[in-house]
C-alpha cells in the first residue's frame, strides 16, 4: 500500500533493515498486547539518513533541503534535484 502523507502513527518502530549499496531502508513496529499487526515502511535508494534504532511514534511528511540540520556531501548536494526529503 502507498500511504498519503503525513503519516503518523504512535507505536514503538526500529530500524530494521538499511543496505548501503542499493539504499532500502526498513523500518518496522511489531505486534504487541495492543496491536495485533506488525506495520512496516519501506524507503527505497535512500542516501542519507539520521535515525535511532528504536523510536517511540513516528511521523513521515515531506521536507526540504534546506531543512537537513547537517551538511551533506557534494556529492549529495550534486543530485539532490533527483531526491525526495522525508
Amino acid at each position: 500500500m502507498v500511504a498519503t502523507l503525513p503519516l503518523e502513527y504512535k507505536r514503538r518502530f526500529s530500524l530494521h533493515l538499511y543496505w548501503p549499496s542499493h539504499g532500502p531502508l526498513l523500518l518496522r513496529s511489531g505486534k504487541d498486547n495492543g496491536n495485533s499487526n506488525r506495520i512496516d515502511i519501506l524507503f527505497h535508494d535512500v542516501r542519507w539518513m539520521a535515525l535511532p534504532v528504536w523510536f517511540e511514534g513516528l511521523r513521515i511528511e515531506r521536507g526540504e533541503l534546506s531543512e537537513i540540520p547537517i551538511p551533506l556531501t557534494a556529492k549529495i548536494k550534486e543530485e539532490a534535484h533527483l531526491m525526495s526529503v522525508f
